[in-house]
């Protein structure tokens, strides 16, 4: 029985213990933020951005906050910057036509979008991969098309040039009957694909591996103000990574910051915003805030706006609605509450039980030996008969019960109303041996 009520208390405790231990570890994990992808508002760590969210946070007059879903949802676009960091090569080349529409509205509405790179001190197999599945994809969708043209056309007459399956692009657009059937083929090969940020702005990436030492870690290089850098811009800053890009000859942008004569650090206008490519993420990594920190360039950088968006969409961190998210939304913490205690009284309901529990013998299978009807009736007599009124009881039942006995009925009613001061069981035994003896006598 002890232990059974031990159990009950020590079972909350435990539970109340191992909560809370759950709740710390995550409480740890997440305010070090490690399991985020670098570069991450969310991390604490020397390869996170969270002291540059934190130090644009406590500037007066500036709004900072994190996007969890597509860029559509922000409205307007002027004096919001957003900053796009860590990004690796692959996701400029793998871009759909809807998200490069949001994009280029949200700039063309006056906002400035930043884009840095993931540093790497030499291009990756995984870079040359993408951009070989980006080509191979993109051939796939035009034999597609060809095929599609050339069951159109079944039994008509083609041109040998038809059936060539190494023809442009250029080629195949030849094909089309019209301006109209042309305009829906490019609205489908849009849809299917994928476009390049790179091709759309004019703009390609270029990769000079930076040295190694003894221990292979890269080795910064320097890069200096560009032609176009504001006055503000005159100090260097170090680059740990081997991208640098190749503007278009034709496009308008202008190089910020260059690495022996390639640049590292491009702006172009585009409608009445801005678009920035940086090729190195440091600048913006809590390392570099406490390190190498460059208020002149992150002031640049935010473009004097006053509000700032730290993506993390493209980081895969994402706001989902789930039922943790609706329960917070609308408040339904007594309702988990009160659901929790009744879990925690069903599970004490089928661990213990409210009767007091058998006897040894039950619980052990021994054989339980029942009582005869004449046990359960002098039970009965001790718990409703007193000691000293029995006798007199069995004197008045005996005498009704046998009428030949009525001649001696004085004499035993005078025996058992007789007062004695002994203890009651003694006198009940005295007047039963003296009845039984006048009994006996006649």
């Amino acid at each position: 029985m002890l232990s059974r009520r031990l159990n009950l208390v020590l079972f909350p405790v435990l539970l109340s213990l191992f909560g809370y231990g759950i709740s710390t570890l995550f409480e740890l994990r997440f305010d070090q933020g490690d399991f985020y992808a670098p570069y991450s508002s969310l991390r604490a760590d020397p390869v996170g951005t969270r002291a540059l969210h934190d130090a644009f946070s406590e500037l007066e007059g500036v709004e900072c906050v994190r996007l969890y879903e597509s860029i559509r949802t922000i409205e307007g676009g002027k004096n919001t910057t957003i900053l796009v960091l860590g990004t690796g090569p692959a996701a400029f080349r793998w871009v759909s036509s809807k998200q490069v529409r949001d994009i280029n509205q949200f700039v063309h509405r006056g906002g400035r979008l930043v884009f840095s790179l993931l540093p790497t001190p030499r291009r990756s197999y995984w870079d040359k991969r993408n951009e070989r599945l980006m080509n191979e994809r993109g051939d796939d969708i035009r034999r597609e098309y060809r095929n599609r043209k050339k069951d159109k056309r079944k039994g008509e007459k083609r041109k040998t040039d038809d059936d060539d399956a190494d023809d442009s692009q250029e080629n195949d657009l030849d094909l089309f009957d019209n301006e109209d059937e042309e305009r829906k083929f490019r609205r489908w090969f849009d849809e299917l694909m994928a476009k390049s940020l790179f091709d759309e702005w004019g703009v390609s990436i270029k990769w000079k591996n930076l040295e190694l030492d003894e221990e292979d870690s890269a080795i910064p290089e320097a890069a200096h103000p560009g032609g176009h850098a504001p006055n503000k811009l005159t100090q260097p800053i170090s680059v740990h990574t081997a991208a640098v890009f190749e503007p278009d000859e034709e496009s308008d942008w202008r190089v910020i910051y260059e690495r022996d004569n390639d640049p590292v650090i491009i702006e172009r206008p585009l409608g009445s915003g801005s678009i920035v490519f940086a090729a190195d993420s440091y600048h913006f990594s809590n390392e570099a805030m406490r390190n190498d920190r460059d208020l002149a360039l992150l002031g640049w950088f935010a473009g004097g706006a006053n509000r700032l968006v730290f993506d993390e969409l493209h980081l895969g961190v994402m706001k989902r609605e789930g039922v943790a998210t609706l329960g917070r939304k609308y408040r339904l913490h007594g309702l988990v509450a009160g659901l929790i205690v009744l879990a925690l009284l069903f599970i004490w309901k089928n661990a213990t039980t409210l009767t007091p529990p058998l006897d040894d013998a039950v619980t052990s299978g021994a054989a339980v030996t029942g009582r005869e009807s004449s046990a359960g009736f002098v039970n009965l007599l001790r718990r409703t008969v007193s000691p000293s009124t029995l006798i007199g009881n069995c004197v008045r039942e005996w005498i009704q019960s046998h009428p030949r006995l009525r001649k001696h009925a004085s004499a035993m009613t005078e025996i058992a109303s007789r007062e004695n001061f002994e203890r009651a069981s003694i006198v009940t035994v005295k007047k039963y041996r003296e009845i039984c003896e006048l009994l006996k006598r006649h």
